[in-house]
């Protein structure tokens, strides 16, 4: 099986960074061009392939991202998923704009061009396909391109997390062709049900609206070690009885919420970057006490982080 191929720009000097970030974003998702502000452009990706699926996760600053279409305006014959897994973004193709919130995802057409719009620091899952297995799934998948699908959904969540498992799966030794070949499947049978369950404008993204945006606002700050309710409250302009309130209807309060993200998001850096120390990662993650970061982490995922980076 292809190995999971990994891209970063801290080993590149900081005028060429965007320059090289471009060159391997262009190899890997053909005609696509990014423009960042940023002077460091601290960027890493990963890139893997799982049969038909082309799947790359690009964390990346505030950028513009444009991917031009097919110049001769044939019929689109691949599709391209993004997930927000942290951060916030706009897509814009045609005239459909969708906003992602963690969580939330919108299928693209690579034949027209698209624009992506980098608004915060992102961890995004995405997953160029052919149209074809797609469509044997859900007929009417080319009239679903360009809307936003709600991370409130629970066929989407169940994408999300089937994704991670994924990203997680590639960096094992041990994942065999038979494998490979029922993930693929298995990964368009969950997405064709989160486009016809996220279409239909479940309930819960309609009576919720204010969880969804606090959930949003924790993916985007969790490097933030005081975050927490009163800071929720300030920055989403309500009171923190409210943020309390919001979370007690998912069955959670804010800080296990917190917790609950910060360890899955400690988890996947200790998947893919085995030469950083357990510490650090910690930090970044939010936690300030690397000894507590340690008790959240068994008690959640039942083993130890150096344990768990072990596989």
């Amino acid at each position: 099986m292809q190995a999971v191929e990994t891209y970063c720009t801290a080993s590149v000097r900081p005028h060429e960074r965007l320059q090289f970030w471009n060159l391997i974003s262009n190899r890997i998702f053909s005609g696509t061009q990014v423009r960042s502000a940023d002077p460091l452009f601290d960027a890493e990706m990963w890139w893997w392939r799982v049969g038909s699926l082309s799947l790359l996760r690009p964390r990346c600053p505030i950028a513009v991202v444009d991917r031009y279409g097919d110049p001769q305006g044939r019929e689109p014959t691949h599709v391209v998923l993004h997930l927000q897994h942290r951060g916030t973004s706009r897509i814009l193709q045609g005239s459909q704009t969708a906003q992602l919130c963690a969580g939330d995802l919108v299928l693209n057409t690579p034949a027209e061009h698209y624009r992506l719009d980098v608004l915060a620091r992102t961890d995004m899952l995405s997953v160029e396909m052919p149209i074809a297995p797609l469509e044997e799934r859900y007929p009417d998948i080319r009239e679903a391109l360009g809307q936003r699908l709600p991370g409130t959904s629970s066929a989407v969540q169940t994408l999300h997390s089937y994704l991670l498992s994924l990203w997680h799966s590639g960096f094992a030794a041990d994942v065999s062709d038979e494998w490979l070949e029922d993930a693929e499947a298995v990964f368009y049978s969950l997405l064709g049900a989160a486009v016809r369950n996220g279409r239909r404008g479940p309930a819960m993204a309609v009576t919720k609206p204010l969880v969804h945006r606090l959930k949003a606002l924790v993916q985007a700050r969790l490097e933030d070690a005081d975050l927490g309710t009163h800071r929720l409250a300030r920055e989403a302009g309500v009171s923190p009885r409210s943020v309390q309130n919001a979370f007690a209807e998912v069955g959670l309060t804010p800080s296990m919420y917190i917790t609950q993200c910060r360890l899955e998001k400690a988890a996947s850096l200790l998947s893919v970057h085995a030469g950083r120390a357990v510490t650090e990662i910690a930090h970044e993650c939010g936690f300030n006490d690397s000894g507590y970061f340690s008790r959240c982490f068994r008690a959640h995922y039942g083993v130890a982080p150096s344990a768990w980076r072990k596989g």
